[in-house]
């Protein structure tokens, strides 16, 4: 049981060792380049090899839900992609709808173009580029290593001979499998984002809502109840107004009648 162990850690050791070694290996006989045309294809390879993933999210108001929408289909037509969803919702004031497309990723940059042409002004515009090529790299070379490794233990497996032995075998191996499969979901997420860029588009037109007798109805009360509290909110400003009028009234009869009685008391 232990030399099978001892085994399969070795195995793994060799793989990753020789996994790691085996980029920098030169084809004999091939002469130095010029330094400037290395550069130069390094450059050009480095460009052309890299992974990104494009998506983008924008919302803008149009005068009219069919021509945006005919408008969306034509730009998926020319630029081979698919719509991968679509939705509608209507509001009390707005018809919007909603549709996530799918585009191959040189085409993007144009397919947006030509959807946002005309658009006066975006509600919202958001589009991001992702750089994964570290992360591609790194999802290839472990799935390399882990299939490599699956198939020294199966070539392990066919040389046991204890129960025990291929028991612990088949265990690793289980336990590798799904380690592949989870790698293999990952690369194949990866490719996919790259090859085909996302977009949502949400486009709304502008509505107006027949009036009713409940709407109506609804918007006197509103502006009643307004006026009634504005109301209660002068009165509530104006109270010393209502405290001092009256003692000014009471003062002045006061002294009036003061003048009175003297004027009655003279001869």
């Amino acid at each position: 049981m232990r030399t099978i162990v001892k085994l399969l850690r070795y195995s793994l050791l060799a793989l990753l060792v020789s996994g790691c070694g085996s980029g920098k290996q030169e084809a004999p006989g091939s002469g130095p380049a010029p330094a400037a045309q290395v550069v130069s294809s390094e450059r050009q390879l480095a460009v052309e090899s890299r992974k990104i993933i494009k998506e983008g999210v924008i919302t803008f108001q149009t005068g009219s839900l069919q021509e945006t929408r005919t408008k969306i289909d034509a730009a998926l037509r020319a630029s081979d992609g698919f719509m991968a969803k679509e939705s509608e919702n209507r509001y009390s004031d707005k018809v919007e709808q909603k549709v996530e497309v799918r585009v191959p990723a040189e085409k993007f940059d144009s397919f947006v173009r030509k959807v946002t042409e005309g658009v006066e002004g975006f509600d919202e515009k958001n589009i991001s580029i992702t750089d994964v090529t570290k992360e591609f790299i790194d999802v290839e070379a472990r799935l390399k290593v882990k299939k490599e490794t699956e198939q020294r233990y199966r070539e392990l497996l066919g040389k046991a001979g204890k129960i025990e032995d291929i028991l612990a075998i088949e265990k690793q191996i289980g336990e590798l499998r799904s380690e592949i499969e989870s790698v293999e979901g990952r690369l194949l997420y990866l490719r996919d984002a790259v090859a085909l860029s996302s977009l949502t588009i949400t486009f709304y037109e502008n509505i107006s809502a027949p009036a009713t007798f409940l709407s109506d109805f609804g918007v006197g009360f509103k502006n009643g109840w307004n006026n009634l509290v504005q109301f209660i909110v002068i009165m509530v400003n104006a109270w010393p107004f209502f405290i001092i009028i009256p003692i000014v009234v009471i003062m002045i009869r006061r002294i009036g009648a003061k003048k009175a009685a003297k004027k009655q008391k003279q001869p």
